[in-house]
Order: structure tokens, then sequence, then C-alpha cells
């Protein structure tokens, strides 16, 4: 009976480990890009449009006037594409001729410190529509949205891993699990006010998970 357990065991967390490195491999891979959220999106927007639109806030807000599109390896929007709004919604609606909620648009630059430098310049956009965030694989996003929902001080991300802060304690987390273990093992220390901002932080209620 013992032997059993010892094989599930070992099975379980070898599961784990191959999941961890998978999920390792997947955000290695994201580590040239960004999602950029917020931008108006045109009913017969095309990429190259799309492309100077980023660039323009690159530019202009970020004051990143280096980046240039020789450094955009590619560029799309994220899901489906809305259907064109009818006439006469267009008509009454001077504003804008697309959905009041544009998709997504993800970014991969040529070099990773054009993604270091946008990422780290990005709080210059606070206080408008417009926000960047760096792209989180799917586990990643869902594993920071788990880690919200818990008694946590902050939670966020870095350079694709999940921190928390708890009772003035800033830890990596790796499971939902790490969590439950550092509030009930963490003694009660005041704030500290580290762990925030950094090129890589993005907060959950940023990303749309691919």
């Amino acid at each position: 009976m013992e032997d059993a357990k010892r094989v599930a065991d070992e099975a379980k967390y070898e599961a784990g480990v191959a999941r961890a490195q998978a999920g390792d491999l997947e955000q290695y891979g994201r580590r040239y890009n960004v999602r950029v959220f917020g931008v108006k999106e045109d009913d017969d927007e095309t990429v190259q449009q799309c492309e100077e639109k980023v660039l323009r806030i690159i530019n202009e807000k970020l004051e990143l006037k280096g980046i240039k599109s020789a450094d955009v390896d590619a560029i799309h929007r994220l899901g489906k594409k809305p259907k064109p709004r009818r006439a006469e919604q267009n008509h009454s609606d001077s504003d804008s001729d697309t959905e009041s909620r544009p998709r997504a648009i993800i970014v991969r630059f040529v070099s990773r410190k054009c993604t270091q430098d946008v990422l780290r310049n990005r709080r210059k956009l606070r206080g408008t529509k417009i926000s960047i965030a760096e792209d989180l694989a799917r586990d990643r996003y869902r594993l920071l949205r788990q880690v919200k929902e818990k008694e946590v001080d902050d939670a966020w991300s870095r350079d694709g891993k999940i921190f928390v802060k708890v009772s003035g304690r800033i830890r990596e987390v790796k499971s939902a699990e790490d969590v439950t273990r550092f509030l009930t093992s963490t003694p009660m220390l005041p704030p500290d006010g580290g762990g925030r901002g950094g090129p890589g932080r993005m907060d959950v209620d940023q990303v749309t998970p691919m």
C-alpha cells in the first residue's frame, strides 16, 4: 500500500515538473512580446495601420523615438474581429467607428531591449485609456488571477514570473497552493512598499489570455 502511494506521489511530482518546464518554455518564447490595450480599432484597419498606431504611442507617449518599424517582428490584434457597425450607429457616434472595447494588440519585437524599454516606460501612459503589459502564457495568467483572489497585499508579474506580497514580504509563487502556504506561515511584518514597478510588472486586469 505504501509502495503504491509512493509511486503515485512520484508520478504526480514528475507530472508537475513536466508542466512547469513546459510553462517555462512557453513563457520563454514570449519574452520579446508585449500586449497593448485600449488602442482604437477601425473597421477596415490593416496590419500596417495597426503598427503605425502602436509605433506612434511608443514614439510619442513613451518617448522612445528610436523604436521604428524595423524593430517590430510581428503585430496583430487578438481574438475575432468584431463586426462593422451599422451605418446608423456610425452616424450617431461621431467619436469612433469601432467597437467600444477594441481588441488587444500583441507586438513581437526583434530584440529584448525594445521589449524592456517599452515595459519600463509604460508608466507614462497612466491617466490614459491605453495600457501595456508583458505577454503571459495562459497558465501564468490563470495563476495570477487565482492569486489575486487570495487575501494578499498585492500580486503582479515580472519577466513571466508571478509575485505576491504577503504581510510585507515578497515571494515568487508557482501555484495557488504556494500562496495558501505563505498566508499561514508568514509572520506579520510592516509593509515595506517593495516589489512594485519594474520593467515587467503586470497587473491581472491588464491581460487578455490568448
